[in-house]
Order: structure tokens, then C-alpha cells, then sequence
């Protein structure tokens, strides 16, 4: 079926055309078929996120790049990347302007003229339309690259995946369709944040909060000597086991008064293979203090 969307043009054909001309060349861009229709050949370019799939660990936020793969001579693009917006939101790339914007990239396709660059977080969806410009970069791109970056608020951790719209287009320097596929996106926020501490009766307690309910049990790493140790650096290990979720607590019994302890910990799933990145740091530290010294 045609589309009934109207995409990018060229801007190269406005500064070589007549009006009447490029009007028709409009209108036949108007009504082309969308490059995801019918069968698609062996070379296909894939429109899709870097890195697929995109796990990010102890932290709400997640940046992930729009990005074309295997794509011969591509001049220009157009794609619609969709999201659930009760549990993600587009952070506004540009909060000078109006509206809520992404981040052209320049490394792969040069962004001479974005032609739709915004972010609704009302309905979920982020549209990016952009073309070289002919007189700045003529040569059109080939291989894979990224075109846009989205960094995302989530407002629930989860996994979540993001279809593209089913209107998309790459296009050549004179408008032809290039066959492209999409694949939907995936991302997840997991692992450990927040981690304090405080001193209890004879002990230090730790708490922290998880990102994901898909926690088996957390690794807490503590030393005595390094304050800025990493996970596997320490001097001995506990295991909490699980599973775990919402808010978590620890108590160090073993940390004597005016004992110094430094702690870390990461979340490991039920396969002890895949672990979160390290959690923030924390200690309990004693130090004398010298009339007279600062």
C-alpha cells in the first residue's frame, strides 16, 4: 500500500530544479512505497539500536544510538522509534529549544538538514528525518554507522523493547528507496543503587535498592585498607542470597568499634554468570583528630 506520509527531500534537487519540478518530485517521495514493504532481498540495510541488546546497570538512565547497518550509497533517513512512555522518557537533547529533541550524530550520514527531529513523551515516539546536503558532502555513505543518539529517563525499572513505526525510509542522493528491515529495540535498567550506610549498635549497616527484579543474590565486597576498592579487590566477600528486590539491608556484625571498613557490591543473576556493574562506594572510617592540625 503507498504511504500517505510525507518524508524527507533532498535539498540538493530544490537548488538544481524548478518549483513545478521539484513538486513532482515531491509528490512521487510522498507517495513511494514504504522500503519495509514485500519481500526484501539478501542485502537489505537494517535499521535498528546500538548496542542491541542495551543493559544499563546501576543507574535510571541509558543512552542508545539509532543505527543503519549494511546500507549501500545512503544519502538520507527517516525513522520513528516507539516507546512506552508510562515507563521511559526521552530526555530533551537540546533544553535551549523548544520541545523535547534527540542528538543528530555526524560520524556515519553528516546531519546537513534535519528535517523532523522530535520526541513526544506524551505518546511514546521519537522521529528522526535527516539528508546530506550535496553541496557540503556529496558522496553518499555505505556500511553501518550510527545517525542519532536517545538517552532515556526510566520512571519503572524493567526490560522494555521499542518497535520502530512501520513508515521508515532510507533513500539514495535522488530519492530512490533503499530496502531496509527494522529490529526493535531492547533495553533494561538492573542492578544495585543507592548504597549508604550507617553505624547501628555494633554494627555497620548496609542498605541499597535494586533496578529489576531479576536479582538472584548481591556480592558485598569490603576491605579495611582500601577505600576504593573494586568488586573481587577486597580482602574476603559475603554472599547475600535471594532473590531480592526493592530495598535492601546488610548488617557487618564482624566491624569492630573504630574499625575502618570500605564496602562495594554488585547484583549477580541465578546463572553466577551475568553481574551488574559495582555499586557506589561506602565506609566507615576513624581517624584521630590533633588539636591544632587541619
Amino acid at each position: 500500500m503507498p504511504s500517505v506520509k510525507t518524508h524527507l527531500l533532498n535539498p540538493v534537487l530544490w537548488l538544481r530544479c524548478g518549483y513545478v519540478l521539484c513538486l513532482t518530485i515531491a509528490v512521487l517521495w510522498t507517495i513511494a512505497p514504504s522500503a519495509g514493504a514485500g519481500s526484501e532481498p539478501e542485502d537489505t540495510a537494517i535499521i535498528r539500536c546500538d548496542p542491541a541488546p542495551a543493559i544499563q546497570l546501576n543507574t535510571t538512565t541509558i543512552s542508545v544510538d539509532m543505527y543503519v547497518e549494511n546500507v549501500v550509497d545512503m544519502y538520507g533517513a527517516d525513522a520513528k522509534l516507539l516507546f512506552d512512555s508510562t515507563a521511559l522518557q526521552v530526555v530533551d537533547a537540546y533544553s535551549g529549544q523548544t520541545g523535547v529533541q534527540i542528538q543528530p550524530l555526524a560520524g556515519f550520514l553528516a546531519p546537513d538538514f534535519v528535517i523532523r527531529n522530535t520526541a513526544d513523551n506524551s505518546v511514546g515516539s521519537a522521529w528522526y528525518a535527516v539528508t546530506q546536503n550535496g553541496q557540503v558532502h556529496p558522496n553518499p555513505v555505505s556500511g553501518s554507522g550510527a545517525i542519532a543518539r536517545l538517552t532515556f529517563q526510566a520512571l519503572e525499572a524493567g526490560a522494555y523493547v521499542l518497535p520502530f513505526d512501520s513508515v521508515y525510509k532510507l533513500a539514495k542522493k535522488l530519492g530512490d528507496v533503499i530496502p531496509a528491515i527494522t529490529q526493535a529495540c531492547s533495553i533494561s535498567f538492573w542492578g544495585p543503587i543507592n548504597l549508604s550506610i550507617v553505624r547501628a549498635g555494633a554494627a555497620n549497616t548496609l542498605s541499597w535498592s535494586y533496578l529489576g527484579s531479576d536479582v538472584h543474590h548481591a556480592e558485598v565486597w569490603y576491605s579495611e585498607t582500601m577505600p576504593y576498592l573494586a568488586p573481587g579487590g577486597g580482602s574476603s566477600s559475603q554472599i547475600l542470597p535471594g532473590p531480592a528486590a526493592g530495598d535492601m539491608d546488610f548488617s557487618d556484625t564482624e566491624a569492630g568499634p573504630g574499625q575502618n571498613r570500605f564496602y562495594v557490591l554488585r547484583a549477580v543473576k541465578a546463572d553466577n554468570i551475568t553481574k551488574s556493574a559495582a555499586s557506589n562506594l561506602v565506609g566507615a572510617f576513624h581517624f584521630p583528630l590533633i588539636p591544632g592540625v587541619q
